[in-house]
C-alpha cells in the first residue's frame, strides 16, 4: 500500500507549482474584474508567499498564525464572562 488511507490525510494543503494554492487566491476575481492592477497584485501575492515558504519556511497556515501573534501579542488577557 502506498499511502496511509486514515480519514485524517484527506485535508492536507493543495499545492500548485511546488507553492501554496492559497497564494494564488487573487486571481479569480480577473474572471469577474478585467484589470491590470489586479493581475501586478497577484503577481506580488505569489511572489511574496514564495518568499515566506522558501525563505522563511512557512507556509499559509503558519504565516497568518505568527502574523496574528505579532499584531496582538504573544500574551492574551482572560476576562471573565458574567
Amino acid at each position: 500500500m502506498a499511502a496511509d488511507p486514515h480519514w485524517r490525510n484527506t485535508a492536507n494543503d493543495v499545492r500548485f507549482l511546488g507553492l501554496d494554492a492559497r497564494a494564488f487566491s487573487p486571481f479569480p476575481a480577473l474572471l469577474i474584474v478585467k484589470s491590470a492592477s489586479l493581475l501586478y497584485f497577484g503577481c506580488v501575492f505569489i511572489v511574496f508567499f514564495l518568499f515566506v515558504e522558501k525563505k522563511l519556511g512557512l507556509n499559509f497556515t503558519k504565516f497568518k498564525r505568527k502574523l496574528r501573534v505579532w499584531i496582538t501579542g504573544p500574551v492574551k488577557t482572560v476576562r471573565r464572562m458574567r
